[in-house]
Order: C-alpha cells, then structure tokens, then sequence
C-alpha cells in the first residue's frame, strides 16, 4: 500500500489563499503589515546607516543640543517626535531609526494591498503587489536604514488613497472609513495631509492631488 503524501504544496496555496479572500479587506492588510514588520526585523538589512538617520539619531541623543533652526533645517521636523516611542524598545537611539522604518515599511506594504486591490478590484493583485513590495524592499533595500522615506511614504500614501477614496475614485473597502461622515472625513484627511508635509516637504507633490 501506498502512503499518503499528505496535502500538496498547491492544496496549501489554496488554503492560504480562501483564508484571505474570507476576511476583509482592512483585515488583510493589517495581517499584511504585521508579518512585513517580523520579517524585516527577523531578516535585517545589511550597510551602513546614512545621513538622515545619524543625524536623527544624534538629535535624540542629545536633544538638548538641537534648537529649532537645526529641527526645521531638514525639512521633516515630526520625524525626531515621531522616533522618540521606538527610543523606548530599541537599545538605542540609531537602532530607534531603523525600527521606526520597519514599521512604517510595514505599513507601507499594506497601503500598496489596499491601493492595489482598491484600483484592480482584485484582491490576488494586491497580494502579489504587495508580495512584489516586501521582496523589493529586500532587493534594493527600499526599505533604507533609518531614513525618512517609509515614514513620508507611509504619510503621504495614506493620505492620497483615503482621499481618493472620500472623492469616490476608488473603493478601498474599508467600511469604518465610507461610515464617517464627510465632514469627519475632511477633517481626518486635512491632519494626515498635516502630519505628511511634517513629515517631509516632499510630500508637497500631494497638492497635485488636490488640484
């Protein structure tokens, strides 16, 4: 007799595939970021840290040293608050940087799931897409060392879907954000859209969404 060889490696994928396809949509997402940011911190990134992330975490080291005209200098003055919660897990202020972008990275993959599937309707595209992210992220290693560009992209990006979403140019089917009311809508997306050009000038380009 024969021994059974078990469930095949496509009776997996199928598995995998209809225990996302049951949930929704905010659900994936969220699952989506949560295992990019084991990932990224199981498999860390290799090099040297660069200039932002030195001069960040120089800040935090010695805040008292750093005045105003030094915060806005570099053009993202939310980005030192915004690292001071990681200070407290990391063992110190450079690897705060680096925890700081794998976590927005996180969320930076589950912003492409949802901006995907949300334009495609399709929900395999968005899982590849955002497969394709994390994979690039390893790849390229868009996913840098302590710089600021996950964090503007997490800003920036979460800005510009919710507020194509609102004005009805796609449907990221998340329906505690299609509940809220318009005015609350405005008023979530004018502090994202805040906290974004805070972030990093750069994301002065979403003005072009607005026009």
């Amino acid at each position: 007799m024969g021994v059974s060889a078990g469930p095949s490696v496509r009776d997996a994928a199928r598995a995998i595939f209809a225990f996302f396809r049951d949930r929704s949509p905010a659900w994936t997402a969220g699952a989506l970021a949560l295992g990019a940011i084991v990932l990224y911190l199981c498999v860390p990134f290799p090099g040297e840290h660069k200039w932002d992330a030195l001069m960040t975490a120089s800040a935090l080291a010695r805040p008292h040293m750093v005045d105003a005209r030094a915060l806005f200098f570099f053009a993202h003055p939310l980005v030192i608050p915004l690292t001071y919660p990681f200070v407290w897990i990391a063992p110190d202020a450079l690897a705060a940087t680096e925890l700081r972008e794998i976590v927005f990275g996180g969320v930076v993959v589950a912003l492409v799931f949802l901006g995907v599937r949300g334009t495609t309707g399709s929900r395999i595209a968005g899982l590849l897409a955002a497969l394709a992210m994390v994979l690039a992220n390893f790849r390229w290693r868009l996913c840098t060392l302590g710089e600021e560009k996950e964090i503007a992209l997490a800003f920036g990006g979460a800005f510009m879907l919710l507020y194509l979403d609102h004005a009805g140019g796609l449907s990221l089917g998340i329906a505690s954000w299609r509940a809220r009311s318009p005015r609350v809508r405005k008023i979530v997306l004018a502090v994202l859209l805040g906290c974004a050009f805070a972030v990093h000038l750069v994301n002065g380009v979403l003005f072009l969404v607005l026009a």
